[in-house]
């Protein structure tokens, strides 16, 4: 092979390095979106102005027809691969089949086959002449017609690819647009030099510019590629964006990298789109880096705070998988739904809700007390002005109405003190149904003198023991009968009836009364929740529910309106042997020393009438630092402490002292 100098050479050898370096760096960028097509395109470049500058440098025709045969190859390709590029990054990737990428070359396989083939079918070429540029020998030759149907071609996907692109331009906040007018300039430079060749305006006559300008491209590509990290941040997401979205969105990479974010986001972060777009994960608050760990599974929904306490914002935030259109994991899209004015709504509406409950809890003990204070101070003050002559009757009203507010008041902290202690003990349900229906019947034998006819019958047969408390399950039983005597003013029918499974003993009261509409049998276990008129406080069936719930038993209740009532009491069988009694004490008790501390001067003078009348001795202090002083000294023998006495410290420390002592 015969050489000679050409001042094109060197500028030919150093665009096709760089090409082949830069399709190196690109490859590294193997996970990136339409990293193929970019890599086969700089390495077709670079190969194109190789073995143009190897034509250049050749001094004879057969040489020269060879490299410039060889050029074809990537000359053709160029443009399939620049349109496939297109295609794959603005998210258009499912259009290329396999059949459509095989259609794709054919023109170029064939153009190929036409240049190597040009002499025996000039098709392509036509002939030739030697030129002269720059002191070089260059052979010019001649355009057949399938030469302008390969430029049409060409021409064709070359335009198709850029008006592809324009719209990402339009669309695009700035950081975008400058991108893509990267890529675009520099795809249309070497189109615009071989233009200018075809149609014979370039300065130097017969010398192809196009190959030259590939360094432009390199350039404004590399640009692209390193310094805006251009296959980085990929628009198929942003073209699923809108703009104008209320919601924040973030578009980040697998390699944990911020690929776009729209204006809700920046004004949420802090940050704009442009400082935004490259930033790591780590780089934002570290409740939004949390959420966001590439790690975690897709789709994924969180719910988190941004924000400081002051002016924090609640958001519900979507994670999203971004997927090209092989079904490969490219990126992530994170979507923030502003929780907060909903949040906030919730809380008023919740506070309202507690506002309501406060509102009728108080005026169901309202209710309750007055009735109770009725009973008291009528007959009180009958006794007080010395007006009434029945004096046991008018004191057995006192007593009864009092009775009746310290039940309210006993049920009132059975109902909201879920932390007191449980006793549970070894109890025959058989024997406390008994008596519970003996304690019941002074009712329903009311309901027979007012001409009703109530009828309570018991089928419980033999039940082994169960786990709960004596005296409560007494009560829950009772609370149970008297609902079903006065759900049947007109008389009825009671049943009562037991079995036992492994686990349990099974209770049941079933009455033939009024019965419940579904919405009072929804709200039957409520505090204070009541439909009787003028009697009961509305919290019995509420102490049962929570009775209940502390023995971990359960309870329920069926009813139809007309058709009676039937509540369902699961007890836990007793595991344990029968809990013994006490042991009874013994001899004549001796006269105790006992301290009172109380600040409530009836309360104080009650307590020690009653211990008085037991045969003890009593002190009465009204402060706990008195109280602490006495019992420090060791002359009593029992303390019995308010401990809601002011001095709260010292009545602990007389408390802790006292609960010390063997009384």
């Amino acid at each position: 092979m015969i050489w000679q100098d050409s001042p094109f050479v060197p500028a030919l050898l150093f665009t096709a390095l760089t090409c082949a370096a830069l399709g190196v760096f690109v490859w590294r960028q193997r996970p990136t979106l339409g990293v193929g097509p970019v890599v086969g395109n700089l390495m077709a470049t670079g190969c194109w102005n190789a073995w143009y500058a190897m034509e250049l440098a050749s001094a004879n025709y057969p040489a020269q027809l060879f490299w410039a045969n060889m050029q074809y190859i990537p000359i053709t390709a160029t443009p399939a691969l620049m349109f496939t590029f297109a295609l794959i990054y603005t998210g258009r990737g499912s259009l290329l089949s396999r059949p459509v990428v095989l259609a794709l070359f054919v023109e170029p396989v064939v153009t190929v086959f036409r240049a190597f083939n040009s002499d025996a079918m000039p098709l392509l070429r036509t002939d030739w002449e030697p030129v002269l540029v720059e002191g070089a020998i260059l052979v010019s030759w001649g355009h057949g017609p399938f030469f302008w149907v390969h430029i049409f071609y060409s021409y064709l996907l070359m335009a198709t690819a850029t008006s592809i692109l324009v719209p990402v331009i339009l669309r695009s906040p700035h950081l975008y647009r400058t991108q893509a007018a990267a890529v675009v300039i520099g795809v249309l430079m070497p189109w615009l030099m071989n233009a200018m060749y075809v149609l014979d305006l370039s300065p130097y006559p017969r010398l192809n510019l196009m190959p030259f300008s590939f360094f432009f491209y390199a350039v404004a590509v590399g640009w692209a590629l390193v310094r805006l990290r251009f296959l980085d941040v990929v628009p198929i997401a942003r073209d699923g964006v809108v703009e104008g979205l209320q919601e924040a969105v973030l578009v980040f990479g697998m390699n944990g990298q911020i690929a776009a974010a729209n204006p809700p986001a920046a004004g949420l972060l802090g940050r704009s789109a442009r400082e935004l777009v490259g930033l790591e994960l780590s780089d934002l608050p570290a409740s939004v880096s949390a959420a966001l760990d590439p790690s975690k599974p897709v789709p994924a929904e969180h719910e988190i705070v941004v924000g400081d306490a002051g002016s924090s914002r609640v958001f519900e935030l979507h994670v999203a998988g971004v997927n090209d259109h092989r079904g490969r994991p490219r990126g992530r899209v994170a979507v923030f739904h502003d929780l907060t004015d909903r949040k906030r709504a919730e809380e008023e509406q919740v506070g309202s809700q507690r506002l309501l409950a406060a509102g009728e809890l108080a005026a169901g003990i309202a209710h309750n007390l007055n009735n109770i204070l009725v009973g008291i101070l009528a007959p009180a003050q009958r006794l007080q002005d010395g007006q009434t002559t029945e004096l046991s009757r008018d004191a057995g009203i006192i007593v009864s109405a009092a009775e009746r507010a310290r039940d309210l008041v006993e049920r009132l902290n059975c109902g909201t003190d879920w932390e007191r202690p449980v006793r549970l003990e070894s109890v025959d349900v058989a024997a406390v149904t008994a008596e519970a229906i003996e304690a019941a019947r002074p009712r329903w034998e009311e309901v027979q003198t007012a001409g009703g006819q109530i009828v309570v019958s018991s089928q419980l047969g033999t039940l082994l023991p169960a786990r709960c408390d004596r005296t409560e399950l007494h009560d829950a039983i009772l609370n149970l009968i008297l609902n079903a005597v006065d759900a049947m003013p007109e008389g009825g029918q009671v049943t009562i009836a037991a079995e036992v499974d492994q686990k349990n003993v099974i209770l049941t009261v079933s009455d033939t009364g009024t019965g419940m509409d579904s919405e009072t049998l929804r709200r039957v276990f409520e505090p204070f929740f009541t439909t009787k008129v003028n009697i009961g406080t509305g919290l019995g069936l509420s102490t049962v529910y929570r009775s209940v719930q502390h023995w971990d038993g359960d309870i329920s209740a069926t009813s139809q309106p007309g058709e009676g009532t039937t509540f369902r009491l699961v007890l836990p069988l007793w595991e344990g042997a029968p809990v013994a009694s006490a042991p009874q004490p013994s001899g004549e008790a001796r006269a105790t020393q006992i301290l009172i501390a109380e600040d409530e001067a009836i309360v104080a003078m009650v307590l020690a009438d009653y211990v008085r009348s037991q045969g003890h001795n009593v002190d009465i202090v009204g402060d706990g630092a008195e109280a602490l002083e006495r019992r420090s000294r060791g002359d009593v023998d029992v303390a019995i402490l308010d401990l809601g006495i002011p001095d709260t410290k010292v009545t602990r420390l007389l408390y802790r002292h006292a609960s010390r002592t063997q009384t």
